[in-house]
């Protein structure tokens, strides 16, 4: 049974110039698929990081405006742009701006069945500032590939803005 529709979005989002924004309508744990720190290379080259925070949600709980193309990875926004990064993923970017928003999965010839196909997911630094504190990772994947151990204990300085300035 699904969640009623819901007059105010539970969280909500948008690219750095707000041309393309989103709404999580339904955070249900069953509809979330994941909500993890990634450090696979196509992450990591997509953000210029050496990991990203990305929340996936499955059964349409993510609505962007402009909306996804439903059944290709074309788009004919001229704001939201789709970019095919493997055979399971496609990136959802903002081609003004250029923030990478997220990620759509896709069903591919190896694994039509696959874990990510319906899919979307959203990074959290495209969260609105009030919201990213619900969405705390749950672990890593593709840990393989980090470039870094966690900042959270490399005994490094932490600031809270750049060094310097007030």
């Amino acid at each position: 049974m699904s969640s009623p529709a819901r007059s105010h979005p539970l969280a909500h989002g948008s690219c750095f110039c707000k041309a393309v924004t989103f709404h999580i309508n339904d955070m249900d744990a069953a509809n979330c698929a994941w909500n993890m720190y990634c450090h696979c290379t196509i992450c990591q080259r997509i953000s210029g990081a050496p990991f990203v925070h990305s929340i996936g949600f499955r059964n349409g709980a993510i609505t962007f405006n402009p909306p996804l193309p439903e059944d290709s990875d074309e788009s004919n926004s001229s704001v939201l742009g789709i970019y095919h990064t493997s055979t399971f993923l496609s990136r959802i970017h903002c081609k003004r701006c250029g923030t990478n928003l997220g990620g759509r999965g896709r069903p591919s010839a190896n694994n039509p069945d696959s874990f990510l196909h319906g899919v979307v997911s959203v990074m959290s630094g495209v969260l609105a500032p009030e919201i990213r504190p619900k969405f705390q990772p749950q672990g890593h994947v593709m840990y393989k590939f980090r470039i870094t151990e966690s900042a959270a204990n490399d005994g490094l300085p932490k600031f809270d803005e750049f060094p310097g300035e007030n």
